[in-house]
């Protein structure tokens, strides 16, 4: 039997930089979510930081109703090479952050006392590869 990878990576904090939102005219019309992750390695301390940029927009409406940005700090003790990150990390990052993302978006859309949005559960497997190919390493 094979062991698993013993890479071990966590979460150090995360900031929202940006966030808009407009009260949407079509309350009952489903949701669409969209990311757009990005990343940054830097080697020499074993950091890797998200960026991960979310935009919702309603069936038939072409304006995003919401758009949101959150910077995530990872840390890999020990530091490896940008090589080496397991591409478990890339997926998984992005799924550690979203519930901050969903609950976020939840209680601000709350406090607007316009309705409250609650993003649906999402599998973020296909965005591995996109955070993968835009990550930069930082030496």
């Amino acid at each position: 039997m094979k062991d698993a990878s013993r890479t071990a990576f966590s979460l150090e904090n995360y900031r929202f930089y940006e966030f808009s939102f407009k009260t949407q005219s079509n309350r009952e019309a489903p949701i669409n979510v969209s990311f757009h992750p990005s990343g940054k390695y830097y080697t020499e301390f074993g950091r890797f930081e998200l960026t991960l940029n979310v935009k919702c927009s309603v069936e038939g409406e072409q304006q995003d109703f919401i758009s949101a940005g959150i910077v995530a700090n990872f840390l890999f003790d020990p530091p490896v090479k940008k090589e080496e990150i397991p591409d478990f990390f890339y997926v998984n990052s992005i799924a550690i952050i979203f519930p901050y993302v969903r609950a976020f978006i939840s209680t601000l859309s709350l406090q607007s006392n316009s309705g409250l949005v609650i993003l649906p559960l999402l599998n973020l497997t296909n965005l591995e590869r996109p955070l993968k190919e835009s990550t930069i390493e930082i030496k």
